[in-house]
């Protein structure tokens, strides 16, 4: 996987900027305790995904590099300081086809890369999870780590323009259902919805 310098320093803004926006929202105010927790819930699942999206990319020979989205990591901030309502969009692999354009199964594939990355590492959290019982943090974190992965796999793959599961859904109608209503069957069984619906 190839990185520019200019794409490592929007990874890191935006990585940041997200990680302090969760803290001051879920836990108030600034806390490194807090910060660390969403840092190793939210900001694996998070760069993990959007990296998944520039790896198959350039798998397919495609230029494919992180930017951060301003206004969005801005919107962030102000919900986070007023804990009224949480948007996160802190920004997205911007990928170019060249003259030739993309297919809509090389565009789905990319796509699904980053939703199944998460219920990967959701599934490896869950496998891991004995191992924390002793201590309380750890136990917390990969119990986040899971619910947090399997959210984000599930809302991406909604089929809402600019969300990956429009671009799955307009190659593939069944295949698209088929995974939607896995991963939330999965997600109700975990019971990361409470409290949603």
């Amino acid at each position: 996987m190839r990185f520019s310098e200019t794409e490592l320093k929007h990874i890191g803004i935006a990585l940041f900027v997200i990680t302090l926006a969760l803290t001051l929202f879920f836990f108030g105010s600034f806390s490194v305790d807090g910060f660390i927790i969403m840092l190793l819930t939210f900001g694996v699942a998070f760069i993990a995904h959007e990296l998944a999206h520039k790896f198959v990319a350039q798998r397919y020979g495609y230029w494919a590099e992180f930017r951060y989205w301003e206004k969005g990591l801005l919107l962030g901030i102000l919900m986070g300081l007023t804990r009224w309502f949480l948007f996160l969009a802190p920004g997205a692999v911007y990928i170019h086809s060249g003259y030739r354009g993309m297919p809509k199964k090389q565009n789905a594939y990319i796509s699904l890369a980053g939703a199944a990355t998460n219920v990967a590492l959701a599934i490896l959290f869950f496998i891991l999870k004995p191992l924390f019982v002793k201590t309380a943090l750890g136990f917390e974190i990969m119990a986040l780590s899971i619910s947090i992965n399997l959210l984000l796999a599930w809302f991406n793959l909604l089929p809402i323009p600019p969300l990956d599961g429009s671009k799955v859904y307009a190659w593939n109608h069944r295949n698209w259902a088929l995974i939607f209503f896995s991963i939330s069957i999965i997600g109700f069984k975990a019971g990361i919805f409470k409290g949603l619906f």
